[in-house]
């Protein structure tokens, strides 16, 4: 357990606001870009013990160890920041957004807690206004 105390491994799930609008609207062509874009810029602000993924469709995952909780939120912060200044091309200019969910690792979770936990600030973020990052801290999340 006191390994775990000092890793600080984090999940964060990042999806992309309103992608079916975006390929409704703009096509399919111009989604991709967005995904790319994204994605570049998630990989760009990665270092060190990041993995960085795409998670699925317009979502990705980072895993990170080792990090503060403030250093975690600084990071997705950042990331969910990037995005949303970013102006694309693709979409004539418009900039879209992300909304994230960070999960900790605490002592007797497994990595379906873990994913879970994540998942439910990601969707605490869609529900309460997009475009911000939610951090689960509920120990209990079954």
């Amino acid at each position: 357990m006191a390994l775990l105390e000092e890793l600080n491994v984090y999940v964060a799930v990042l999806d992309i606001d309103n992608f079916k609008q975006i390929n409704d609207t703009f096509g399919h062509r111009a989604g991709d870009s967005v995904i790319i874009e994204v994605a570049r810029q998630i990989k760009f602000s990665s270092v060190g013990d990041d993995f960085p993924s795409r998670y699925g469709g317009e979502e990705f995952g980072i895993i990170t160890l080792g990090t503060s909780e403030e250093d975690m939120i600084e990071k997705v912060e950042n990331i969910r920041i990037s995005i949303a200044d970013t102006s694309f091309r693709e979409l004539k200019g418009r900039h879209v957004t992300i909304s994230i969910g960070v999960q900790k690792l605490l002592p007797g979770m497994n990595k379906e807690e873990l994913f879970k936990g994540a998942d439910t600030a990601l969707y605490t973020a869609k529900r309460t206004g997009k475009n911000k990052t939610v951090i689960n801290n509920i120990p209990n999340i079954n």
